[in-house]
């Protein structure tokens, strides 16, 4: 395997993958390099949701639901070559950047604009002080994924129950 670049065609334009893993593009197709790449599990996951989804909103919100389904967070995850393959078949246990790392890959690989957001949750108020409360343990991760006419959308596809003590989100 190899470092390369995987270019998606929009969602639902009905484009096949237009290329992908440069240095391969010569022996095969771009969608069987990428089936063939360490990604193929993941782009397997990526079309079979795209399958039932009949708006990029509802394909988001598949992919958030399978990235959190029977997933576990952990500070401590067992650590693989390729962890976001590792995070969504096999242990299905991470931190809030496995849960947002890989929700924005199933997005990308969709034809859905996305990206990970780091920075911090709101904390907690001190009202005895009057101030706001952000700790080390406020830091998060989380996706945006764009919808023309709205921009970008916050999803947090970490659970409820992580360190960082509210999530982020602004969803449609």
């Amino acid at each position: 395997t190899g470092v390369g670049e995987v270019v998606m065609p929009p969602f639902a334009s009905g484009e096949d993958v237009l290329s992908a893993l440069p240095g391969r593009e010569g022996s095969q197709p771009p969608r069987a390099a990428l089936q063939d790449s360490s990604l193929r599990r993941i782009y397997a996951l990526a079309e079979r949701l795209l399958a039932g989804s009949a708006t990029p909103y509802d394909y988001v919100r598949r992919v958030q639901q399978r990235v959190m389904a029977g997933a576990s967070y952990s500070e401590r995850p067992t650590i693989h070559d390729n962890p976001l393959d590792a995070f969504l078949f096999d242990d299905r246990l991470g931190y809030c950047q496995h849960f947002s790392g890989a929700m924005a890959l199933l997005l990308r690989l969709g034809g859905v604009p996305a990206r990970v957001a780091v920075g911090f949750t709101p904390g907690v108020t001190d009202a005895g002080r009057n101030r706001w409360v952000v700790r080390d343990y406020d830091a998060h991760s989380w996706v945006e994924a764009y919808f023309p006419g709205y921009g970008w959308v916050t999803f947090d596809p970490t659970p409820a129950g992580t360190p960082a003590r509210q999530q982020a989100t602004d969803e449609l």
